[in-house]
């Protein structure tokens, strides 16, 4: 593309030089010469630009050309529905707050009823998914004053720098270590189990 460009502006360069030594003539006014002067000039513009298109579709053609009678690989739609369950499990099966609803069901600040809430996810004493735009969190982390139960910063410190969705998937799934219970469902009342459980989950992603 450089080495047309080039050539087409050392073209114009000869015909503004030819132009301007034919129109230097006593036949030719000012008038006219600055008229074909400013037509060049609102002509280079287009001219680049179709060279630049020029250039692209010839760069898709060269793709489309290596990629002919290649098969694309599709999802394992096997894998991509029960990945699919999980996330409707996760949002369905458990309550979602956002951070403002947080603040003003607990009754925190009224000037800025999401601080405590994001100042918590900051802090790593809750976690929160992204859902349709926002950031949820599950209400079984909070206790009934609506602020986080310790173990859930236990258990998050236990598993790292995961994504929150797996961190709601571990909630939501049966736990062996539980007898097959929800580490949701006992957060609560067995914080001490939840957090055992963590550790084992740990030992068994890396084991």
């Amino acid at each position: 593309m450089n080495c047309i460009i080039i050539r087409f502006w050392f073209t114009v360069i000869i015909i503004m030089e030819t132009l301007d030594l034919k129109l230097s003539l006593p036949s030719a006014s000012p008038r006219v010469r600055k008229a074909v002067a400013d037509i060049l000039t609102d002509l280079a513009p287009i001219v680049t630009q179709r060279v630049v298109e020029a250039r692209d579709k010839a760069s898709a053609r060269l793709v489309e050309s290596l990629l002919e009678g290649v098969t694309m690989r599709g999802p394992d739609m096997k894998l991509a529905r029960l990945q699919a369950n999980a996330i409707r499990a996760i949002v369905k099966n458990s309550e979602w707050l956002t951070a403002d609803q947080i603040g003003e069901l607990g009754r925190f600040s009224k000037t800025n009823f999401a601080a405590p809430a994001n100042r918590w996810k900051n802090e790593r004493k809750l976690f929160a998914i992204e859902y349709d735009g926002q950031d949820r969190f599950p209400r079984y982390a909070l206790d009934e004053n609506y602020r986080p139960l310790p173990a859930v910063k236990a258990v998050l410190a236990i598993v790292g720098e995961i994504s929150s969705w797996r961190i709601a998937a571990w909630f939501e799934s049966t736990n062996a270590w539980l007898d097959n219970r929800r580490p949701r469902d006992v957060l609560a009342r067995e914080p001490a189990t939840v957090i055992e459980a963590a550790h084992e989950y740990l030992s068994n992603a890396h084991g």
